[in-house]
């Protein structure tokens, strides 16, 4: 790894110009779909004690309808997220160099497993919206442990619905939650990691640090252009499919 760092190339502003425009896109995307909203909502859960009525729709004598209507109120309620999610996706794979990424998340052990769960904490995302950054975080070869650490944390340690719980249901619930996830991260996580591959950085992930140390020509529109699109078809039609089963059932 040592000699590989050597190898690369000076890196001046216009190489930091790309991660601080990720970070920039991030900080105002997650700011208006999540945290102002999910801000303004801490108050409405502090004096009523409830969060509002559920979304689902009980027609249990036609499954396609309760399908239908569950999808358009789940899609009305959470586009914004998702699009954004899809966005923050493919911008990870061309504005974040794959040799940080392989540094932070690539190693299969405790460690990366560990910083995938804490890099999901400001997303606050349900699991279908974390699902496009997980998937983008695979496709740069980070490991199995790091990109379901981050998928799973989403939702689970999701530091909106800890507080959200702990003024409906109790600051009881809320820590027995925080400790059941953190365990459920880390412990699904870490088995998951051990099931797909040795505690090693794989071969992939070499030949990644390298190809990063190389100059890409592509033009910057054309390679997210690209990386969008797979993205996209990648993911949100099983997305589409997996909200109507649930409907349905």
């Amino acid at each position: 790894m040592s000699n590989l760092a050597s190898t690369q190339p000076n890196r001046g502003w216009a190489f930091w110009c790309k991660p601080l425009l990720f970070l920039l896109v991030a900080a105002i995307g997650l700011y208006y779909v999540k945290w102002s909203p999910y801000y303004l909502k801490v108050f409405v859960a502090a004096d009523s004690h409830s969060i509002g009525a559920s979304i689902l729709n009980d027609q249990q004598s036609s499954p396609w309808s309760a399908a239908l209507a569950y999808s358009q109120v789940y899609f009305l309620a959470i586009w914004k997220a998702a699009v954004l999610a899809v966005i923050l996706g493919s911008l990870l794979q061309v504005l974040i160099p794959r040799d940080w990424l392989l540094r932070l998340f690539g190693r299969a052990g405790f460690g990366s497993t560990l910083r995938g769960g804490l890099f999901a904490l400001p997303g606050m995302m349900c699991s279908c919206c974390a699902a496009p950054v997980a998937a983008g975080l695979r496709r740069q070869k980070v490991s199995v442990g790091a990109a379901l650490a981050f998928w799973i944390a989403n939702p689970v340690l999701n530091p909106a619905t800890l507080v959200f719980m702990g003024f409906v249901l109790g600051w009881g619930f809320s820590a027995l939650r925080l400790v059941a996830g953190i365990v459920l991260v880390l412990g699904v996580s870490l088995v998951a990691q051990r099931v797909a591959g040795p505690e090693q950085l794989p071969e992939a992930a070499v030949d990644a640090v390298v190809e990063a140390s190389t100059v890409n020509d592509q033009p910057f529109l054309s390679r997210w252009g690209k990386t969008l699109w797979q993205l996209f078809w990648s993911t949100i039609p099983i997305y589409v499919l997996a909200v109507l089963v649930l409907g349905a059932a």
